[in-house]
């Protein structure tokens, strides 16, 4: 059996940045660059929770 057609199921836990269809779909969640996300990645950890605060806490600091 073939794996055409199938839909590759992603772990919404964890971001793995060396997945180009995990970074396409957490940059467009997040609304923010590859560079951005991976910078995200690197001060927060892989954890979704861990970078959305991470990205809540820098973002809206700089934007008051």
């Amino acid at each position: 059996m073939d794996n055409k057609g199938r839909v590759k199921l992603m772990n919404k836990d964890e971001i793995d940045i060396n997945k180009k269809d995990e970074v396409e779909y957490w940059t467009a969640k997040f609304n923010i660059s590859k560079v951005q996300l991976k910078a995200a990645v690197n001060a927060a950890g892989t954890r979704t929770d861990n970078v959305e605060a991470y990205l809540k806490k820098k973002y809206l600091a700089t934007k008051v």
